[in-house]
Order: C-alpha cells, then sequence, then structure tokens
C-alpha cells in the first residue's frame, strides 16, 4: 500500500496515494462568509465546485496562514472514484460522497508500507487527533500517523471529536 508523505502544521502524516485525484498548486478559492473556521472555501477546478478543507483546524491546529510556500491543495476521489479495495484499505472507510480538497503545508514523497506493518496509535497521541487516524507506519527515522480521509470530510464545519 502506497503513502504520501503530507506535512499539515509542523508535523508530517501518511495519506493513502490511492485516495488522491490531484495534487495542485497556487490555486485560488473563494472564501465563504460566516463559514466555519475548518472550511477555507470553495474553488472551481475544470467547471466543477470543491469544498476546501483545513484538515489543520479538524486536528487541533490552525488554519493555515497562505504565507507558507510549499502549501499545496489535494483534491481527494469521491467514493464513486474508488474501487473495492481502495475504498477499504489501510483502515479507510472510503472517502465521501462530495468533491473536497484539503490545504496541506508541504507534500513529501511516496513511501510504500504493507497494511500488516501498520501499528496502533500510539496512548500519547492528542485526543484531538485520534479519531482522524487510522494508526501509524515507520518509515525510516519517522514515524508517520496515517489519516482517516472518511473522518476529514465527515460533517465539514463540526469539528468532531468522535473516535470511530
Amino acid at each position: 500500500m502506497k503513502f504520501l508523505i503530507i506535512k499539515i502544521g509542523d508535523r508530517n502524516y501518511g495519506l493513502p496515494i490511492t485516495l488522491v485525484r490531484e495534487i495542485l498548486e497556487d490555486i485560488n478559492f473563494t472564501p465563504v462568509q460566516k463559514a466555519p473556521e475548518d472550511i477555507v472555501g470553495l474553488m472551481n477546478v475544470r467547471g466543477q465546485i470543491i469544498t476546501v478543507l483545513s484538515p489543520g483546524v479538524r486536528l487541533g491546529g490552525s488554519p493555515p496562514s497562505g504565507e507558507n510556500q510549499e502549501h499545496r491543495t489535494i483534491v481527494l476521489k469521491r467514493n464513486d472514484d474508488l474501487d473495492e479495495v481502495s475504498f477499504s484499505l489501510g483502515g479507510q472507510q472510503g472517502t465521501s460522497e462530495e468533491l473536497y480538497a484539503i490545504i496541506i503545508d508541504g507534500v513529501g514523497t511516496v513511501f510504500d508500507a504493507d497494511e500488516e506493518a501498520l501499528e496502533s496509535i500510539p496512548s500519547n497521541t492528542p485526543p484531538e487527533e485520534t479519531s482522524f487516524l487510522t494508526g501509524i507506519a515507520r518509515v525510516d527515522d519517522l514515524v508517520l500517523p496515517i489519516l482517516k480521509v472518511h473522518k476529514l470530510t465527515e460533517a465539514p464545519g463540526s469539528q468532531l471529536t468522535e473516535t470511530a
């Protein structure tokens, strides 16, 4: 199973590559008035309107400042775009019925990890982060939390904290 290393705030995470539709840079988005802090805005990509989320807010941090030259926008696949294997790979439960994108602070390399090599979430993980993770993977000297993408796209604006 392949994961993309992404940076959110000052931390690295793993994102299952099979859930990524495309990675964009220098994308303009339109802020939505009175939207919750975790909704960055809307963007138009080839005629499709996509809600842009801030995973940093959902993970207990702050929204992107816009000052980072390395930031990227990752458009996620919809559930209809996934085959059965991608839908459940690595503890995932798909993504969403709608198109969403996440704005991140940087993109690293792709790494390969066996699903059996994924470890459980450490007990010292901040509680606001736990429900958004499916496990951890060890890559060289990094310990990477693996994002549970369907939780990031679930009920935008609610900043969910329940575990699943």
